[in-house]
C-alpha cells in the first residue's frame, strides 16, 4: 500500500473533519490531510493542483450534504476533469446520510470507490484501506 497518501477531506462540518484527520492520523494511515470545508474548495484544490501530481490528493472522502455545491454536484464536476487525474485520485463517500436513494445515486457514480458513514473509526478504516488499496493497484 502506498505510503503516507495524500488525503483531501471535503466537508463543511469541521468536528467532522476534526474527527476524520485525527482518525486517519492515529491509525497510521496518514500525515498529510487537506481539508476543503465545501464542494466549490474542494474542486478548486483538484483544478489547482492538476499539473502537480505531487499535491493530488491520492485519496478523497467526500460528504454527500453541502451546501452550494453537494457531494453529487462535486462527482459531475469531478467526472469532467482530466482522465489522468481521475486515474490517481480514490473518491470514498463519507456520509452521515443513511438515505437509501442518496446512496445508491452516488454509489452508481463510477468514480466512486466506496461510501462508508461518518465517523472513521478502526473497522472502517481497515476497509478503507483494503478498497484503497485495491483502487491504487489497478
Amino acid at each position: 500500500m502506498e505510503t503516507n497518501p495524500l488525503v483531501l477531506l471535503v466537508d463543511d462540518n469541521d468536528t467532522d473533519n476534526l474527527i476524520n484527520r485525527r482518525m486517519l492520523k492515529l491509525l497510521a494511515f496518514t500525515e498529510r490531510t487537506v481539508i476543503a470545508n465545501s464542494g466549490r474548495k474542494g474542486l478548486a484544490y483538484l483544478r489547482e493542483h492538476k499539473d502537480n501530481p505531487e499535491q493530488l490528493p491520492d485519496l478523497v472522502f467526500l460528504d454527500i450534504n453541502m451546501p452550494e455545491i453537494d457531494g453529487f454536484t462535486f462527482m459531475e464536476n469531478f467526472s469532467a476533469l482530466a482522465p489522468q487525474l481521475k486515474k490517481k485520485v480514490v473518491v470514498m463517500v463519507l456520509s452521515s446520510s443513511d438515505d437509501p436513494q442518496d446512496i445508491n445515486r452516488i454509489t452508481a457514480n463510477p468514480h466512486v470507490a466506496y461510501f462508508i458513514t461518518k465517523p472513521l473509526d478502526p473497522a472502517k478504516m481497515s476497509v478503507v484501506q483494503e478498497v484503497f488499496s485495491y483502487q491504487k493497484s489497478q
